[in-house]
């Protein structure tokens, strides 16, 4: 299994845009990472259901050949615990892509990676990606 962590794009800030969905500078920027993403048998893609998440899992996946399951999986919000996304890990068949947000997605990477949240192992940045092997 392959687990990629991406870091959505460059978003708007809250006042100009309270849903804050990507900047044309993180719409491209995403774009860029396109080409890297394709054709990686991802069959999951997984979303925290805001806004600027969604708009980078549509950048990201346009033109697959092969459409990947997208949905909206709670748990994936800036400050929500990452032992609860570890937990649903095992239900997914395949290469699976998170989509989300700092700092969740650092203290996963840290949980993953070393067994502690609180451990900066990575730094994610907008548009990053992160392509983390292992065994199914």
């Amino acid at each position: 299994m392959e687990l990629y962590i991406v870091q959505h794009g460059l978003a708007k800030n809250p006042e100009e845009d309270p849903e804050r969905s990507l900047t044309d500078e993180g719409k491209h920027q995403t774009k860029t990472m396109r080409p890297l993403m394709k054709n990686r048998n991802i069959t999951e893609v997984w979303y925290s259901g805001k806004r600027r998440a969604l708009q980078t899992v549509e950048v990201l996946t346009e033109g697959w050949e092969a459409p990947a399951f997208i949905r909206v999986v709670d748990d994936l919000k800036p400050n929500d615990d990452p032992a609860l996304i570890l937990n649903q890990l095992g239900s997914s068949k395949g290469n699976l892509m998170i989509v989300g947000h700092k700092p969740h997605l650092p203290k996963l990477a840290g949980k993953l990676l070393v067994g502690d949240e609180n451990r900066p192992i990575v730094e994610i940045i907008n548009s990053g990606v992160l392509c983390l092997s292992g065994q199914d």
